[in-house]
């Protein structure tokens, strides 16, 4: 779910489950919700472009690989059938989740890979890797949020947890766009 906060209130942006072709708006100001249907997007991960107008509405296709993207203003209008995508570009993977901060740079985790890839939304599509973890895994992804400062925060599961004093999950943290040299941040 993401939450836009607009000059009318707030509007939230839910996907069901990662095999459905539809997503759901909700109004807090008219306390209404509306499924909106995505024809040919398998939609499940989900992120917003900075405030500023236009704003893009950005909805990882789980059956391509694609990203996709909808007008904000038609989803907040109340439209039910989102016609009018544009392919932003393909990732090497399927998604399972995305963000953008604030400078428009939106990231990217992919079911089962060891990496978290980055994009420029305001650039052509190019997919580049953000962070890699030390070694591969199997299953699983990294759970990743961005904070109201822009710091990307970062859950990553080891796959060595079954040895003795190691621990099964870490947190990092990178202050996007600083460079850190400290243990534990990315």
């Amino acid at each position: 779910m993401v939450v836009d906060e607009t000059p009318d209130g707030f509007f939230a942006y839910m996907t069901p489950y990662y095999h459905d072709s539809h997503m759901f708006v909700f109004s807090l100001k008219s306390n209404q919700s509306w499924k909106v249907d995505t024809p040919r997007v398998e939609g499940f991960p989900i992120a917003l472009s900075p405030k500023g107008e236009p704003r893009q509405f950005f909805l990882g296709n789980y059956s391509s690989g694609e990203i996709v993207s909808y007008s904000v203003d038609d989803l907040r209008n109340g439209i039910r059938t989102v016609n009018s995508q544009k392919i932003a570009g393909t990732l090497s993977s399927f998604p399972n989740r995305m963000a953008v901060d604030k400078a428009g740079t939106l990231y990217a985790s992919m079911w089962g890979q060891n990496f978290i890839t980055s994009w420029n939304i305001w650039q052509p599509f190019q997919e580049n890797r953000f962070y890699q973890a030390a070694k591969d895994y199997s299953g699983g992804s990294f759970s990743f949020a961005l904070d109201k400062n822009d710091t990307l925060w970062l859950t990553v599961c080891d796959p060595d947890y079954m040895l003795p004093k190691h621990p099964k999950y870490r947190i990092l943290k990178a202050v996007v766009g600083a460079e850190s040299s400290s243990p534990g941040t990315v």
